[in-house]
């Protein structure tokens, strides 16, 4: 799949223009072409189930005498093809409940056979549901679907926040043979325009509007339509890839906050400016008379200790924080309910439990901010432009000395420069006041070792020593799983040699359980039955018991978007096994070696054998590119396979 396009333009720099002269035909509400009600199938994608005949919004910004008014019109038509689509009667249409009265108007919807026989959705079966306290969600029920029919439904929103318009998706995952938005603004009105787009658009056209002569106060309007025809669906089901919206043909709208200078860093300064003032956010960690409730907390359970040391301080902090406050599982970028009550109440989401960390370190004067992030599967950040909406959380950014630490306390078992996996998507803001600035985040690797030492038996058991070591997010989950289980044993009987459910472990150490910075390491003694499998006087040896990847993830011979590792990954698994007597190597395993293109990654496989009757088995596995192309699909796919395939070879000995 091609990249997409980013383009960012302004509204008030584009003059009059006509790109396209012939507009795709959009018929109104109940005007159905006799064409599409015999229609069978969609012409560039036969396989579709259903597809959007037409999706047509009108977004509209008028001032009136109530001020700034949002108007958002929709109207949109889908047609079934198979049964297998009749889910799309199940229609969920989002708005925001906390939009500065925004309301919801004028829904219809009706349902239209194949035959032409239309039935309208009586308001039975509508139903208002509160998703978040942010979010409403009206749920539509369309019954009687039948093979070829069609579903109509249009709605009306209006707001009166004008700061940011409404968006507009011409693609969805389905489909779409046709796409457009009409956007209507008083020409003195400047907003940015943000748009993702795999091509050119099939309309787009702007013009100017008169008011009418009897009305007061009005300007003229500057009308702006974008279109696409012929789009394809597009769903995320993928594995190892960022949201589907980083592909999606999508338009955006924000009202510009200054004029364009000749840096790109010119209008975050009065973003990060204006969030100091919210008391949601700059208000939590500027005012030295608010969180006093947590910050004499933290104090007591430090006691006489006097730390001098800034990163011993900053993971004090974060363990504290973990410790007393409990992630709801959601991510926001400001807290305005407040630190002190997210600690009061014992959970919060994570803009209360990283801003309480940074909080708590300015106390003692440390040089810590609120960093603004994107998580992978809310959209790729855009750092060319002040654009407040497109983070959906934060974390801590401590600068000490000529380093930097980021804290994040949405687990509590994560080290220091440790974020949940969702954080890890390219880039995040720092909020300095002064100086805001963009900086590329980047996960801690994610590694597995293991080094055993197994002697084998005539009967194909084999007893021995094991030694694993772990780090980055397997790591984080360990010490939970562990610290959460009567048994420490328990949890590592079920993790180890998953294929061998019968192996017993006894005599386990464990090393640096309870310091997170460093790797969890565990050692043990094992017996496992049937390691080998006897046939007469061949034994066939399974040696690999354990790896990082057992199967390939990539089971598709084909690949829409490009593949997206959150952290490069890195295993290495060392076995010497000794042989039964009397038995010898009747067959060894090919040695195997693969590097990934731009040395992205690399594998190595040996099985040779040593003295004193013993076999090393050798697999090593390293990726350390992060996002690979589709074009370079084919042979990450064939670097997993090869990785599956080693995990699942045989030694054969016979006996001699």
């Amino acid at each position: 799949m091609r990249h997409t396009c980013w383009l960012l333009v302004l509204i008030c720099s584009i003059g009059i223009q006509n790109l396209i002269a012939q507009k795709m035909p959009v018929s109104d509400w109940g005007e159905i072409p006799e064409s599409d009600l015999k229609l069978t199938t969609c012409s560039w994608d036969t396989l579709a189930t259903a597809m959007v005949l037409q999706d047509v919004g009108k977004i509209k910004l008028f001032f009136g005498d109530r001020g700034a008014e949002v108007i958002y019109q929709r109207s949109r038509r889908i047609k079934i093809f198979d049964p297998a689509a009749f889910d799309q009667g199940n229609l969920r249409i989002f708005y925001r409940s906390n939009r500065k009265e925004e309301r919801f108007e004028d829904l219809d919807v009706q349902l239209i056979l194949s035959d032409g026989t239309r039935k309208k959705v009586k308001s039975d079966n509508v139903f208002t549901e509160e998703v978040t306290e942010q979010f409403n969600v009206k749920k539509v029920f369309i019954p009687n679907l039948q093979k070829g029919c069609i579903i109509e439904y249009r709605y009306k929103l209006r707001s009166s926040d004008s700061q940011n318009l409404y968006d507009w998706f011409f693609q969805e995952d389905i489909p779409v043979r046709w796409s457009q938005v009409e956007v209507s603004l008083p020409e003195y009105a400047e907003y940015s325009v943000l748009t993702r787009k795999p091509k050119e658009y099939d309309l787009f056209e702007t013009r100017v509007e008169k008011p009418d002569m009897f009305a007061a106060g009005q300007h003229h309007n500057r009308i702006t339509t974008y279109g696409f025809s012929k789009l394809p669906g597009l769903t995320g089901d993928e594995p190892f890839m960022t949201t589907v919206d980083d592909y999606r043909a999508h338009i955006w709208f924000q009202q510009d906050i200054v004029q364009w200078g000749a840096t790109d860093s010119i209008g975050w300064g009065p973003v990060a400016l204006s969030l100091s003032f919210y008391q949601g956010f700059g208000g939590q960690y500027l005012d030295s008379l608010t969180n006093l409730k947590i910050w004499s907390s933290f104090q007591a359970s430090m006691g006489q200790d006097s730390i001098q040391d800034s990163v011993l301080i900053a993971e004090k902090v974060l363990r504290f924080v973990g410790k007393n406050i409990k992630w709801d599982g959601t991510f926001e970028r400001a807290a305005p309910n407040g630190v002190d009550a997210a600690f009061s109440k014992g959970t919060g989401t994570s803009a209360d439990l990283n801003l309480a960390i940074v909080t708590l370190l300015r106390r003692y004067r440390m040089k810590a901010y609120p960093m603004l992030l994107s998580t992978r599967d809310h959209g790729e950040p855009i750092t060319g432009y002040p654009y407040i909406y497109q983070f959906n959380t934060l974390v801590a950014f401590v600068i000490v000395g000529k380093d930097s630490l980021l804290l994040d306390a949405t687990n509590p078992y994560h080290a220091v420069n440790q974020l949940n996996p969702s954080c890890y998507n390219k880039m995040g803001w720092v909020v300095r006041i002064r100086k805001p600035f963009w900086t590329e985040i980047r996960a801690p690797e994610e590694s597995l070792t293991w080094f055993g030492e197994l002697e084998l038996d005539e009967m194909g058991e084999s007893k021995g020593r094991f030694s694993i070591s772990v780090t980055g997010e397997t790591a984080a989950y360990w010490r939970k799983q562990m610290e959460e289980s009567k048994d420490k044993g328990d949890f590592l009987k079920k993790e180890f040699a998953p294929d061998y459910p019968e192996a017993k472990l006894d005599s386990l150490v464990f090393s640096n359980l309870n310091d997170y910075n460093k790797p969890l390491q565990v050692s043990f003694r094992c017996s496992i039955p049937n390691t080998a499998t006897v046939l007469n006087d061949f034994l066939y040896v399974k040696p690999i018991l354990d790896f990082l990847v057992l199967k390939n993830p990539f089971s598709s011979p084909v690949r829409r978007f490009p593949v997206s590792f959150a952290a490069a990954l890195k295993s290495q698994y060392v076995l010497n096994l000794t042989l039964p007597k009397g038995y010898l190597i009747e067959e060894l395993p090919e040695k195997a070696r693969i590097v990934l293109p731009g040395e992205g990654g690399r594998i190595q496989f040996s099985c040779a054998p040593l003295e004193n009757h013993e076999v090393q088995v050798l697999l090593k596995m390293n990726i350390s590119k992060l996002e690979f192309p589709t074009e370079e699909y084919g042979i990450l796919r064939q670097f997993f396979d090869l990785i599956a395939e080693k995990t699942q070879l045989q030694l054969v000995l016979k006996k001699g």
